[in-house]
C-alpha cells in the first residue's frame, strides 16, 4: 500500500494535482485519531488546508460539501470529510488514475513489483 501510494503521489505532484491525493490520504488519517479535542484541531487544519477559499492546496468539491464541512467544523464528527473523500476519488478515478495508469511511475513501480515477485521465487 505504502509502496504503490508513494509512485502515485510522485505521479500527482509533477502532474500538479496532488492535493487530490494529499487530502484524500489526511482524511482518511483523520478518521482514526483519538479524542475530540485533538480531531477538531486536525479538521480546522485540514479544512484550511484544503478546503477553505484561502487553501494553499485547494481541492475540487462541490459547493454543498465545502459549505456541510464548514458548519460541522465545531464538532467535527470522524466522518466529516467523507464526502468530500467520495467526491476526490471520483475524481482521481476519472482523470487522475487512467494518466497514472499509463505514466513512467506506474511503469517503474510494477517494475519493481516484478523484481521483487522475481525475487522472492528464486530464493523458493
Amino acid at each position: 500500500y505504502q509502496y504503490s501510494t508513494r509512485y502515485f503521489k510522485d505521479y500527482c505532484t509533477r502532474n500538479y494535482c496532488h492535493e487530490s491525493i494529499l487530502f484524500w490520504l489526511d482524511a482518511a488519517n483523520y478518521q482514526n485519531l483519538p479524542g475530540t479535542n485533538y480531531m477538531k484541531h486536525i479538521a480546522q487544519k485540514i479544512y484550511r488546508k484544503y478546503i477553505s477559499d484561502n487553501a494553499i492546496l485547494q481541492i475540487n468539491i462541490s459547493y454543498k460539501t465545502k459549505t456541510e464541512i464548514a458548519k460541522n467544523l465545531d464538532s467535527p464528527s470522524r466522518n466529516i470529510f467523507k464526502k468530500a473523500q467520495g467526491e476526490i476519488f471520483r475524481l482521481m478515478e476519472t482523470d487522475a488514475l487512467p494518466k497514472y495508469l499509463l505514466s513512467k511511475e506506474f511503469e517503474m513501480m510494477s517494475a519493481g513489483f516484478e523484481d521483487e515477485a522475481k525475487w522472492a521465487r528464486d530464493r523458493s
